[in-house]
């Protein structure tokens, strides 16, 4: 689960969402099952500004919103 930023990163500086989302959307479940909530909404936000950065604005609302709520 620590893996997940320097995975992602490389690709979304290079501006391969799909690449740099991989990881992110990876490491959602094991957190969720691990009750890290803290991380599943991390996740889910770093998921939504991939979305915002590849113009998906609807999914980046719901991947926001989600680790907003989870955060709260």
């Amino acid at each position: 689960m620590q893996a997940v930023w320097p995975l992602a990163s490389p690709a979304e500086i290079k501006g391969d969402g799909e690449r740099a989302a991989e990881p992110r959307r990876e490491g959602v479940r094991p957190a969720q099952e691990s009750r890290l909530w803290p991380g599943v909404a991390d996740r889910l936000t770093g998921l939504g500004r991939i979305a915002l950065l590849t113009k998906d604005y609807e999914r980046a609302r719901e991947f926001h919103e989600r680790g907003r709520d989870l955060a709260a």
